[in-house]
């Protein structure tokens, strides 16, 4: 028999740990559906800001079958239901052991949370969750995903495919890295070089998000504390992939990266 409730106490949450890591070794297909990577963003970015947490667990059987993580925003009076950590994190699937415990996953967090609105992202086509919410919402909005599989392919091999404007560009700024001995191009999986790279990345993209009059996440309280715990778990987990460029010892250009299941996520 199958059962669903919500979790809304993070107690409740630390006591599912153990389970939910195992089910996230056995089924998960992304990082961010990992208890340690939501709990990471829950501790820096959510509570602090106020949200309100909400972890849909389904049993069978007494097995746990299904963790969905989602909280809870209030604005000028209304209370947004969203996936947890949605500003940052790409679900692309969801932490469900069998689809056959969708409906009943989805079905207890409609219907068993108090919201106004959910702005749920990431249900790609020709899933189950896709076919859940073409039934059961009001509005769906389309977007380009943005993830790439790896392969086993050459560097030169995956650029041979790339359109031609584009593999000039690449060449270009080869070109550029080779004739000045001051440049450098980087690449970490996780040392002392990632807390400065990292410093470098947030900044300069709150600096961008500033001067373009921009709002969102970069702008947020503890941005910078995230993004380093970010990268410390993916690093400790085997998943980071961190490139930059540096210019006398100091990064001028910066890309975030995390790997899992044979796919790269970009931030």
């Amino acid at each position: 028999m199958v059962s669903c409730s919500v979790l809304t106490s993070e107690k409740d949450v630390d006591d599912l740990a153990d389970a939910w890591r195992a089910l996230q070794a056995r089924v998960g297909k992304v990082p961010f559906t990992d208890y340690d990577w939501a709990m990471t963003w829950w501790r820096v970015i959510g509570k602090p800001s106020g949200a309100l947490l909400k972890v849909v667990v389904c049993y069978d059987k007494g097995q746990l079958v299904g963790v969905l993580p989602l909280t809870v925003r209030c604005n000028h009076h209304f209370c947004i239901l969203h996936l947890l950590g949605h500003d940052v994190y790409y679900y692309r699937s969801f932490l469900i052991d069998n689809p056959r415990y969708v409906e009943a996953l989805w079905c207890t967090a409609l219907t068993q949370i108090d919201y106004d609105f959910a702005n749920i992202k990431n249900i790609h086509d020709e899933t189950p969750e896709r076919a859940f919410f073409e039934k059961n919402t009001i509005c769906l909005q389309r977007a380009s995903i943005y993830y790439r599989p790896l392969t086993e392919k050459s560097r030169d091999e995956v650029i041979a495919h790339y359109p031609k404007n584009f593999r000039r560009k690449i060449k270009k700024v080869q070109q550029i890295i080779q004739a000045d001995p001051t440049l450098s191009l980087r690449v970490t999986q996780g040392d002392e070089d990632t807390v400065r790279v990292i410093d470098f990345l947030v900044r300069r993209k709150q600096a961008w998000v500033k001067q373009n009059c921009k709002r969102g996440f970069f702008l947020g309280e503890n941005t910078l504390t995230f993004y380093q715990e970010m990268a410390r778990l993916a690093a400790a987990q085997g998943r980071l992939l961190l490139h930059w460029i540096e210019e006398e010892g100091l990064p001028i250009a910066a890309d975030l990266a995390f790997t899992y299941g044979g796919v790269v996520y970009s931030h």
